[in-house]
Parts: structure tokens; sequence; C-alpha cells
């Protein structure tokens, strides 16, 4: 599963966030690394390339560098669209609720317009202890179980698979009838791809608000790394889908690995 990967030079401290979350990650799972920077980044720090790019080839894996016009979202989006990376590394604007109203926020429209494999990286760890996956019974269940299970491995890490029967029924879900009234069932899907990594894994059943039970149980369990299936949707139902994925990635504290579908791959009518 070694990946080529791209990373965003941020100038601020949370540039260090991505540079360090990408060293954890090389050289087992990244195998070439290109480290993008603005034009304008650059004028104010000429070395920023190559003291972004210096620790990652100290591991041993090829490292390249480019220069695009900014801003940071414009430069990156065609940048991977360019280089088709299997894997885009960026960490968060820091911009508060007012500033995402008036510019927009830089990890959703990043995650929104790459094909690729999206890392949005936090604060990293010394090592990665602990790695969520979150499966919402659609097409990428499978994916991310078993990419939640293969990033564990190579980095020494345990694995936990969460999926969240959502009290709010959605279109797809199963519902039954119990004692109490209404449990929403887990996905046969959702079980189906836990069965050949359950001696790898283990499989936790949560109720409730799909965002707040990620949260908890990411914190409950001291995840390092949360990895998570891309929910775009038809325009018509955006507001129930991409909304949860945007959610997670600005109240998770933790850095978030969004998984896509293959390239040219159409969304599904039901992502879930």
């Amino acid at each position: 599963m070694r990946r080529r990967a791209l990373l965003y030079a941020d100038p601020s401290p949370r540039g260090e966030w991505a540079l360090g979350a990408a060293c954890l990650l090389a050289p087992k799972v990244i195998e070439s690394l290109t480290v993008l920077a603005t034009e304008e980044d650059l004028r104010a720090a000429p070395d920023l390339l190559e003291r972004m790019a210096a620790p990652i080839a100290a591991q041993g894996v090829p490292c390249t560098t480019q220069a695009r016009p900014g801003p940071a979202e414009a430069a990156l989006v065609a940048q991977a669209r360019a280089q088709s990376p299997d894997l885009v590394i960026v960490p968060p604007a820091g911009r508060n609720a007012i500033q995402r109203m008036l510019r927009g926020s830089r990890i959703a429209t990043v995650v929104r317009q790459v094909n690729s494999d999206v890392l949005v990286a936090r604060r990293p760890p010394a090592r990665v202890g602990h790695v969520l996956g979150c499966l919402s019974g659609g097409d990428l269940t499978e994916r991310v179980a078993e990419q939640t299970v293969e990033l564990a491995q190579a980095l020494g890490a345990g694995a936990t698979l969460l999926h969240v029967a959502s009290e709010v029924r959605i279109q797809g879900a199963t519902e039954g009838e119990g004692a109490s009234g209404p449990t929403w069932k887990p996905s046969l899907r959702v079980l189906e791809a836990f069965q050949p990594l359950r001696h790898r894994c283990a499989l936790r059943i949560r109720e409730g608000l799909v965002v707040d039970e990620v949260v908890r149980e990411a914190d409950s369990l001291a995840c390092d790394l949360v990895v998570i299936g891309e929910t775009r949707s038809p325009e018509g139902s955006r507001w129930l889908r991409e909304d949860v994925t945007e959610r997670i990635l600005l109240q998770l504290a933790t850095s978030v690995l969004v998984l896509r579908r293959p390239h040219g791959a159409a969304a599904p009518s039901d992502a879930r």
C-alpha cells in the first residue's frame, strides 16, 4: 500500500503538522513525495521547499519540489490534477468560523476537488499507536476496513473499526423494532467487511449521531489517526452527507484520512 504523496508546505506552524505526519508514514507508507509551496510563500521564505523535503529525503524517500501560484487551495488542486498522487497531505488553515464563512474551508475545498485520498494532518504524536476506521455501510466500507488494518500493521499500531447505526433515518438504513422502539441494525456490508479482518482488529457498533459517536470513540481509544470514506453525493442530498465529512474533519483533534473512490467512479445515489 505504499503511495505517491503530495505534501503542501504551509509556512505557518501547522506546516510542521503535515511534515510530521509525512515523517511518520515514510518510508513504510510513502514511496515518493512531492513537496508543494505557493510562489507567494516562497518569496517570503525561499528555503521553505528544501526545509520541508529534507527530513523525508533523509529517510530514503525520493523527493521532488514544486511551486505554483496561490492561494494554497488552488495550488493544491492544480498540482493534484496534474500529478494524480495517491495521497495529498495538508494541514488545516486554522480559520475560525467567521473566516470559513468568508473564505471557505481549505480542507473542505481540497477534499471535494481532488481525486486523491486526503490526509488532513493535525499535530502528530511521536508514533501512531491506534487507528480508527469508520464504516458507513456504503460502497467504500471494504476499502476503509482494509486500509485501516493495513495502515495499522505498517505503523505497528492497534486497529479498531467503528460502525454508527444512525438514530436519524436516512435513505438505505435498515430499521428494526426493539422493545424500546425503533433500532438501527448494522449493515450486512459492514459485517462482511469485518469478517476477513476479525483476527486483526476489533469492531464496535454504536447507535447515535454519526459525528458525535466518531469523536467520542476516537477520544476514548486515544486514536492517532481516523480513517473515513468520502461522502460526496448528488447535490439534492449534499446537506445530509458532505456535511458529515466536514464536521468530522473540523471536530476531531487528530489526523483524518479521507479515502476516495477509484478515479472515474461515480458517487452512488446513497453514500451510506
